[in-house]
């Protein structure tokens, strides 16, 4: 039993995901902090990442820029950030938007090479 409203949280970020990045400076500095401890070395020739809990694409954008990363899948909850995202994203490659719940990844299994989330859970 969940102990919260999931399609609440999804509408709550939903309506705030065009001004959410004001607020964000603690989450950046997280996924900073974050990239910095865990390098991004190839485990294999083409690597697969996932990013659980996108929000705007901060952290997105940051994992695109790795060179060993060929494939970067964004998830979310919130359409409307993964909107934002998108618009983060224009210009940089690699990146798959999903939207889905972290709880129930539309993904198959061993199908990414390694998982960030940088607040989310």
């Amino acid at each position: 039993m969940n102990t919260f409203d999931k399609s609440l949280v999804r509408r709550s970020f939903d309506h705030a995901s065009t001004r959410y990045n004001r607020f964000t400076a603690l989450q950046r500095t997280i996924g900073d902090g974050l990239l910095s401890r865990f390098n991004v070395s190839p485990l294999q020739d083409h690597r697969t990442t996932l990013d659980i809990g996108s929000g705007t694409g901060y952290l997105s954008g940051q994992l695109s820029q790795q060179k060993d990363i060929d494939t970067l899948y964004a998830l979310d909850i919130s359409a409307d950030m993964l909107q934002q995202t998108k618009m983060a994203m224009q210009g940089l490659q690699c990146t798959q938007l999903v939207c889905a719940d972290a709880e129930q990844l539309p993904l198959c299994h061993s199908s990414v090479d390694a998982v960030y989330s940088n607040v989310a859970y």
